[in-house]
């Protein structure tokens, strides 16, 4: 197996810098997908990166199973996997695609994204095509190509329960009358061509730690045996449920107030400090961070040698590395680029 990266230079606005150096789930996008692909198809040579698909006419002539991708790319593991197994298993030349009946990918995906759609006779999107391909035998013209449309398998949740009286939801029975619910679709799988800093945002929240964290109640409620393993291993540990150390996940010399509230999936880094009164919910925090008392974290990505000082306060936001907060202050929705 060959492993070929399309380098894309697009610079992203705010942070100018190309999409691979930016953090997603406190990993910068390059790292990430080596972790996934190192996981599912094992170590690959290195190779030099390429401009376009069409330069592996020349540089991988001689067959044999290709890999390639655009560095711009997020997808989890999870979307990576249903790609590559489908794809290898037709051992036909397979390009991923999302397609466009999806209403997670049409909401979260498409919009602002630089993807093209491939239409049907009337003018309608059929599908949207990724650059990711899986060749089985070397490089072959685009007219074999085979499209693999992914679903993203997503179900409707809420994350704000608000009186009727302050929404202004339309009656019931009129169009367009859920258009206003507080309501994410949150996917099985994840997919986003990194084309602006609100796609940043989805893939770090929505489809983030958001997702996660309804892929994990799904797993609980569909396997017994997970849910005696996290009941037993609180009843060990004495602690709640949901603070068990089988879904908080806590790095080598982190120091945790025992008054502080942590609820998984949460995952703390190596030698962080997590004051006293400090609330975390369903959160990644990074190496060396600094959370002080009462600090609130709800659905959050916090990087690495971060510094949250008494009583700032995170929901849905994501901060990269080197990230200062002022006390009492409170971010929702927000992405903050690194050294801020």
């Amino acid at each position: 197996m060959r492993k070929f990266i399309l380098e894309d230079h697009h610079l992203i606005t705010p942070f100018n810098e190309p999409a691979r150096d930016l953090s997603i789930l406190n990993k910068p996008l390059k790292i990430h997908h080596a972790d996934i692909l190192d996981e599912v198809i094992g170590p690959t040579p290195a190779e030099m990166p390429l401009t376009s698909i069409h330069e592996l006419a020349q540089v991988a002539s001689e067959g044999g199973e290709l890999l390639v991708y655009r560095d711009n790319l997020h997808f989890d593991i999870e979307f990576f996997r249903e790609f590559f197994d489908t794809a290898r298993a037709s051992r036909l030349p397979s390009q991923a695609a999302l397609p466009a009946n999806d209403p997670a990918w049409m909401k979260y995906s498409i919009p602002l994204s630089r993807l093209k759609p491939v239409n049907d006779i009337n003018g309608r999107p059929l599908y949207y095509p990724l650059d990711l391909w899986y060749f089985p035998n070397g490089y072959v013209d685009p007219r074999q190509w085979r499209a693999v449309p992914i679903f993203s398998d997503f179900k409707e949740i809420g994350y704000y329960n608000i009186p009727d009286s302050m929404t202004n939801l339309r009656p019931g029975g009129t169009e367009g009358s859920r258009d206003l619910d507080l309501t994410h679709l949150l996917t099985e799988r994840s997919c986003l061509s990194i084309d602006s800093w609100v796609h940043v945002y989805f893939a770090n929240i929505i489809m983030g730690v958001f997702s996660r964290g309804k892929r994990f109640e799904r797993q609980v409620s569909e396997h017994n045996l997970v849910a005696l393993r996290m009941l037993f291993r609180a009843i060990r540990e004495q602690k709640q449920v949901l603070s068990c150390s089988q879904v908080v996940k806590v790095g080598e010399g982190t120091v945790i107030d025992p008054s502080a509230v942590i609820y998984g999936p949460t995952t703390i880094g190596r030698n962080c400090y997590i004051g006293p009164g400090a609330v975390i919910d369903n959160s990644i925090i990074g190496d060396y961070v600094n959370v002080a008392q009462g600090c609130q974290l709800m659905l959050s990505v916090v990087g690495n040698n971060c510094f949250l000082p008494f009583r700032a306060a995170l929901f849905m936001s994501t901060l990269m590395e080197y990230t200062i907060i002022a006390q009492n202050t409170c971010l929702q929705m927000c992405v903050v680029g690194r050294n801020s």
